[in-house]
């Protein structure tokens, strides 16, 4: 391998090497492309929300009529933590509900504004929200959590805002846990209240602290499974419903694999992969134009080198002569 191909090895290699971080940053980039994600809490959306657009919250709102929490719920409140109060009865059994739903709709700002507005109004709350308008078609998911009592309700408000591609409905019955927990529970109470008997009756020092650190333990144990009890019962008294949008039917995210052919999906997603990949050309492109001062740099010292080489063998001959 002669010195020349030597070099301009180096200098491919270097194009290439930097053309892949152009390509990476492009596609780091459009991974960061959400122009909306939004964390909410129990209170609801930010004060900054705007009134329902367009009618759409008002009418998935009076599908389902507002209801307070305290009538939605199926279990009396927990007793209070540290022991001393009687663990509570389960009046239904306790079902975690979970669904979701992918629609094509027409504006997906529009629905997903809609849903959250529904969920806020009818004593639920927002728990993430992301919207996507990088790609071909603009995608949007929120995750809500709604009163149980409203789920099948919910459901049918959300379903009504576009044509719906899919659904999915799962349920967990905790209820056996929950149960197993109570009786638990009520057994380390007992124990509390016994080593606190003793002791009022200990008279030592080693004694009262050998009871005191059986204490803490047993009280440490009634707080994580009080704790326990009532992830469980917020878990069933609130279900979660997770709505993803688009406009387009192939970027909706598939949630079961199917054999049915799908020639248009086919189609539409081929598109996309080309739309995709000659944006990244013209960003590859862009990066080299941008580098161009240096590609002519390392040109200009690789001609020097060159041109001093041929002046020094040229210089030789006469030299010897």
């Amino acid at each position: 391998m002669t010195k020349r191909s030597i070099v301009w090895g180096v200098v491919s290699a270097v194009v290439v090497i930097l053309a892949g971080f152009g390509v990476l940053g492009y596609f780091t980039t459009r991974q960061n492309s959400l122009v909306a994600t939004s964390s909410y809490g129990e209170a609801g959306v930010a004060s900054g929300s705007m009134g329902s657009p367009f009618g759409l919250a008002a009418k998935i709102a009076a599908s389902a009529p507002a209801t307070e929490m305290a009538a939605d719920r199926d279990i009396a409140p927990g007793p209070p933590v540290g022991g001393g109060g009687v663990a509570p009865a389960v009046k239904e059994r306790l079902i975690i509900k979970t669904g979701t739903v992918g629609l094509v709709v027409r504006d997906v700002s529009v629905a997903l504004k809609a849903i959250m507005d529904y969920a806020v109004g009818n004593n639920g709350f927002v728990v993430s929200s992301n919207q996507d308008k990088s790609g071909l078609a603009p995608t949007a998911d929120v995750t809500v959590r709604i009163p149980v009592k409203i789920f099948d309700q919910s459901l049918a408000a959300f379903r009504a805002l576009g044509d719906v591609q899919n659904q999915q409905v799962t349920g967990q019955d905790v209820t056996d846990e929950y149960v197993d927990l109570d009786s638990r529970l009520r057994n380390l109470q007992a124990t509390e209240t016994q080593f606190l008997d003793i002791m009022k009756k200990a008279q030592k020092i080693d004694d009262i602290l050998a009871v005191q650190r059986e204490l803490s333990n047993v009280r440490s144990q009634i707080e994580v499974m009080q704790g326990r009890m009532k992830y469980l019962r917020e878990s069933a008294a609130f279900s979660t419903v997770t709505v993803n949008l688009a406009t387009d039917q192939a970027a909706l995210p598939v949630m079961e694999k199917t054999d049915q052919w799908k020639p248009v999906a086919v189609v539409k997603d081929a598109v996309r992969s080309l739309l995709e990949v000659g944006k990244g050309l013209v960003n590859l492109f862009i990066w080299f134009v941008i580098y161009s001062p240096l590609w002519f740099g390392i040109w200009f010292v690789v001609r020097l080198i060159r041109h001093w080489r041929k002046r020094r063998k040229a210089e030789k001959p006469t030299n010897n002569t």
